[in-house]
Order: structure tokens, then C-alpha cells, then sequence
């Protein structure tokens, strides 16, 4: 797996990042069968700090797109326009 970072914003105690998250799909975590395709998922990771320490964490992944990529889910056919295009 790699996690690209896109963008990140910063203020006070508080950062986001918008990332991608590439890999192959090779375990059964997903509830089905590894299938060895490659995915692609975007999402966003929030974090707090305090006295230079990470304090919370939240993130937000596409796991719809995830499930439709190793046909967990069927695909409605239209590719996912948010990973479409490269920056």
C-alpha cells in the first residue's frame, strides 16, 4: 500500500490532509477473497495535537469505491471523477 498526500491545511491544533491510497487488494479484510486487483481510494485525515502530541484522529475514506473496485459491490460504470484526473 502507499498513501500519497494531495493537500494538507494547518491552523492551530488542528490539520487535514486529503490523500490517496494506492495498493493491492491481497487479504481477505474486506469480506471477500483476496483478488489481487489494484485500487485507488481518496480520502481525508483530520488531527488535533496538544504539547506536540497527537491527540485525536478521524479520517474518511471512499469505501464505496473501494468495495466497487474489487467487485464486492457492482459498478455502476462511471469511473470515480474525484481520481479520474492527475494533479
Amino acid at each position: 500500500m502507499h498513501i500519497r498526500i494531495e493537500d494538507t491545511i494547518a491552523e492551530a491544533d488542528k490539520a487535514a490532509v486529503r490523500i490517496v491510497m494506492e495498493g493491492t487488494h491481497s487479504g481477505g479484510g474486506l469480506g471477500i477473497p483476496a483478488t489481487g486487483r489494484r485500487v485507488r481510494v481518496a480520502g481525508i485525515v483530520m488531527v488535533s495535537s496538544a504539547e506536540g502530541k497527537l491527540t485525536a484522529g478521524w479520517n474518511s475514506w471512499d469505501q464505496l469505491g473501494l468495495l466497487r473496485q474489487v467487485g464486492a459491490i457492482p459498478s455502476v460504470g462511471a469511473s470515480d471523477r474525484f481520481l479520474a484526473s492527475e494533479h
